[in-house]
């Protein structure tokens, strides 16, 4: 499966972060609810998590926004479903799609 690169974002943070901390529990739970967040304002988000509001301005300047707008902006933007890189049954053409696929992405 090939990821969109917000969810790889949110994917970097958990794996980054502390397990348990505060920007890996705001990754994890923007996962879990990529489409519905969409709608979210701040402080739904917050309280979905279980946090301050400002603990979420401060995930997403660490993510590399100015702002949780912006990070809302993009999640209303972003393709986020997954998709296959390929669907041949030679292994080797998978393995070349796939590379293609995350190379075209980069």
């Amino acid at each position: 499966m090939i990821y969109g690169k917000l969810p790889v974002s949110f994917l970097s943070a958990i794996a980054s972060e502390k397990n348990g901390s505060t920007n890996s529990s705001i990754a994890r739970i923007l996962l879990q609810n990529l489409d519905s967040a969409r709608e979210m304002s701040i402080k739904e988000l917050a309280h979905l998590c279980h946090v301050a509001p400002s603990s979420i301005s401060r995930f997403c300047k660490d993510l590399g926004f100015e702002g949780y707008a912006e990070l809302r902006e993009v999640l209303e933007t972003s393709r986020l479903n997954y998709e296959r890189p390929s669907d041949s049954g030679n292994p080797r053409r998978r393995e070349e799609d796939y590379l293609k696929r995350v190379v075209e992405s980069l």
